[in-house]
Parts: C-alpha cells; sequence; structure tokens
C-alpha cells in the first residue's frame, strides 16, 4: 500500500495542479478583441436599451433583434425557401444557438456588442440607461486584481523568511499560491492567507517527532483551513472545489517530499535527527507576533478592498458573478465556428440532395444547365466540405448586410472558442463579507494571543 501512495502522491500533486490551470475563472479585462459588451437586465425593453445606446452616438452595434440569417442570399432564392420549411430540423440547431451569445450564463441579462472604435461612448450609454431605469453595466471596468495575487507573494516572502524549513514552506505554497492565480477573488483570497500560515506552521514542526498528532490537536489548525474552506465556497461552489483541490494537491506533494527525503537518508551513512518533539516547538516560530501580524494585515487589506469594490458596484442585482460569452474554454450552449460551417453547408446544399438515394454527408454532386447560342449545356456542380468551403464561409461573414453575431466571431480569429469568461464588476455578497470578516477575526485572534502569550512569558 505505502509503495502504491508513493507512486500516487506525485501523479496527484501533478494533476491537481493540472486541474487549477485548466477550469481557471480568470476575470477579463477585455472579452472581445474588438468588441465591448453592455449588459442590461432580460427583462427590460429592448427597444429603450437600443434608443438608449443609439442616442450615446454608438454605431455598429450588434444585437439579438438586429440578427438575420447568417447568410448573404436573398429571402426569395431557393436555399431559403428550404430553409424555411426545415426550420425545425436538427441541423438549424446553430441558430438557436448563436441567440445564446445576446445573454449571460444564467440568462439574467441581455447584452449588447459595441465595436472598440465606439467604447468611449459607453459611459454616455449607461447613464442614458440610467435615466430610463435600466441598470445596466459594461466589461469595459473589468481587469485582473493583481492586487490580490500580490498581497499573498508578499505573505510568502516573509513567511518563508521566518521560517525554520524555507524550502518545505516554498514547496507547499505553490499550489495555493497558482490556485489563487488562477482564481483571483476576494474570498479565495482571504482562504489564501490562511492556508498559507497553517503551511508556515506545518514547516516549522516538519520531520519533528508528533508533528500531525499537535497540528491536529493544535485547534488553530484545523479550524482555520475549516474557515478558509467555507470562505471560498462564498465565493461560488467551483472556488471552493478548486480550494479542496488544491489543499489535496499540496498534501500529496507533501508527502511527495517527505517520502523523498526518507528515501535519500537511506542511502546516507549519517541522518541527523530532531531532538526536540513537535510539541516543544512554537507552530508560529520565534517572531510569532511578526508572521500572524503580517497575516492579519494582509486579509485586513484584502477586506478593506473588498468593503471598498463593493461601495463602488451600483446596479447590481445580486452578489453572483456575470459570466459573459467570450473567447474560453469551450461551451457546448453556444454556437461555434464549426457549427456555422456545418449549417451553411446545410443551408447551401439541401436543395440539391437527392430524396430517393443515400448521399454523403460531406459531399454533393448535381447538374446545372446553362443555355449557350440556343443550346442547352449541362455542367456538374461539386460541392464538398472540406477547409476550402469553411475558408470560404469564413470569408462571407463580412458580406453579410447586416452587423452579425458571427462578425464579433470572426474578429477573434479562426481559432475563436466560445464560452463563459467572468467580469469582476461584481459585489461581494453579505455571506460573503462575514465570512471574510470571519477570516480576518481569526487571524487578530493569533495576533493577538501571541502578543498576550509573549508578555507573560516576559
Amino acid at each position: 500500500m505505502r509503495r502504491y501512495l508513493k507512486i500516487a502522491a506525485p501523479v496527484i500533486t501533478l494533476l491537481s495542479l493540472a486541474i487549477i490551470f485548466a477550469l481557471r475563472t480568470l476575470p477579463a479585462g477585455k472579452l472581445w478583441k474588438e468588441y465591448a459588451v453592455i449588459y442590461v437586465p432580460s427583462d427590460s425593453s429592448d427597444a429603450d436599451a437600443m434608443q438608449a445606446i443609439s442616442d450615446a452616438g454608438i454605431n455598429g452595434a450588434v444585437s439579438l433583434s438586429g440578427q438575420f440569417l447568417p447568410s448573404n442570399l436573398t429571402q426569395n432564392s431557393i436555399e431559403y425557401s428550404i430553409y424555411k420549411i426545415r426550420a425545425d430540423s436538427p441541423a438549424s440547431d446553430y441558430i438557436q444557438k448563436r441567440a445564446a451569445y445576446f445573454f449571460d450564463r444564467t440568462r439574467n441579462y441581455r447584452l449588447y456588442y459595441i465595436p472598440s472604435a465606439e467604447k468611449s461612448k459607453i459611459p454616455d450609454a449607461l447613464s442614458n440607461l440610467s435615466a430610463r431605469s435600466i441598470a445596466g453595466g459594461a466589461d469595459i471596468s473589468a481587469s485582473y486584481p493583481w492586487i490580490l495575487p500580490l498581497i499573498s507573494a508578499l505573505l510568502v516572502i516573509v513567511l518563508a523568511f521566518f521560517s525554520k524549513n524555507r524550502m518545505i514552506f516554498l514547496a507547499s505554497a505553490l499550489i495555493p499560491v497558482a490556485n489563487l492565480f488562477c482564481n483571483p477573488f476576494y474570498q479565495m483570497a482571504e482562504a489564501t492567507c490562511l492556508i498559507l500560515l497553517c503551511l508556515f506552521f506545518i514547516s516549522n514542526v516538519w520531520r519533528r517527532k508528533g508533528a500531525g498528532k499537535y497540528l491536529l490537536g493544535n485547534h488553530s489548525v484545523p479550524a482555520m483551513i475549516i474557515v478558509a474552506v467555507l470562505c471560498a465556497f462564498t465565493c461560488a461552489p467551483k472556488s471552493g472545489a478548486m480550494l479542496i483541490v488544491a489543499l489535496f494537491g499540496t498534501a500529496c506533494g507533501l508527502l511527495s517530499i517527505y517520502e523523498a527525503e526518507r528515501f535519500f537518508e537511506s542511502k546516507s551513512s549519517f541522518v541527523p535527527v530532531y531532538i526536540r518533539p513537535a510539541k516543544k516547538i512554537p507552530v508560529s516560530g520565534k517572531n510569532a507576533a511578526t508572521t500572524t501580524g503580517t497575516a492579519a494585515a494582509s486579509a485586513l487589506i484584502i477586506l478593506a478592498v473588498i468593503l471598498i469594490s463593493s461601495l463602488g458596484t451600483k446596479g447590481a442585482k445580486s452578489s453572483s458573478r456575470i459570466f459573459l460569452p467570450a473567447n474560453a474554454h469551450a461551451d457546448e450552449s453556444l454556437g461555434q465556428l464549426e457549427d456555422f460551417y456545418r449549417w451553411t453547408w446545410d443551408f447551401r446544399t439541401a436543395p440539391y440532395r437527392s430524396l430517393n438515394k443515400a448521399q454523403d454527408d460531406f459531399f454533393v454532386e448535381f447538374p446545372r444547365f446553362t443555355e449557350n447560342n440556343g443550346t442547352i449545356a449541362q455542367t456538374n456542380v461539386i460541392m464538398s466540405y472540406d477547409q476550402n468551403f469553411r475558408d470560404s464561409a469564413y470569408d462571407g461573414i463580412d458580406d453579410f448586410g447586416f452587423e452579425s453575431i458571427e462578425k464579433v466571431l470572426k474578429s477573434e480569429g479562426k481559432d475563436f472558442k466560445g464560452g463563459y469568461s467572468v467580469t469582476n464588476s461584481y459585489p461581494v455578497g453579505l455571506l460573503g463579507v462575514i465570512m471574510s470578516l470571519i477570516c480576518v477575526f481569526v487571524l487578530l485572534f493569533l495576533y493577538v494571543s501571541t502578543i498576550i502569550r509573549k508578555g507573560i512569558k516576559k
């Protein structure tokens, strides 16, 4: 069993890092390369919203009400007529999926795409919306909150400086800090402060006799981990799950280091051992006031940022983050460029497929007759669903006679994958603020306790 655990531990550590990076949720400062996004409540008037945008002098806005079939063929064409007959067929799923680009993931907000050239007019549009009693917002204010990873990095530096086993602490702090970089949200930052202090405690009693029992018996360590996990869950269920993955990966990483040290010790003729057991060592180190005080100060700064951010957020209906369509991990609920290519293929070839015999779905051949000097000439037209067809459909997007959502997708390039990305223009809910306060209280309690114990010893 121990042999299998030695192999599994490093694998799980690497797997946890892979999961954290693969499922990262990053607030994007600019969701689209060539467009900004205005969002309004779904139950608000589309006509009023469009008028507010127009009154701001914005041209070229892409809206749901302004969408038509993504084709440059006329409504009198045979292709268009066949489509209307087959509009409910599975081949037309893309038309329903493309509409999802005009709503956030929860469909609480309706979206309007504004060309980057018109971005300077968005504040006027938001003012116009407010004047019409529509609580609108935009993604232009969303940016990566560098202050949160920066605070955690500074905390790591301070704790590493005072740690008795510096390399152990730095190695164990890698995954929690990476998790915060990949999920840079306020509650996650508060939770990371608690986790880093716990890892600092572990590094101080590393390899000492009875360390595990001592840390579990020291009620501050289990309490800090529980509070940290609960705090992360108030951000979002996914954030809580990611912190659990990070903790599990960190535990396996420490186990891997422990087994590696034992292996190298077995090859050495002399192995020094710690004389004093873990219970004789203060987990917070000789400079307890400095380390616990730094952790408490970090949590207080994050709490201040939370309160300032929440007070500065207007028009938000709830504490939920807003997930908007963007170039992210592909989501099956959104139409992809490949879906557009397949729809275009079906739209253009449907009139020419034989109903009497089976045909290749990716190859169509049909006769075309032309008159030349009184004679009828027949030619065979061959169409193949290949890269040339995809390129032709992609290039033809610019010929649509309206502001299509496909133009927005094309602005991202051929590698575009439609998914959802989070904005950071959201307030922290009451429960999140309460849990953040509890995190700060726990750290302040440890700091005050350290000061009191230091005064008693004197």
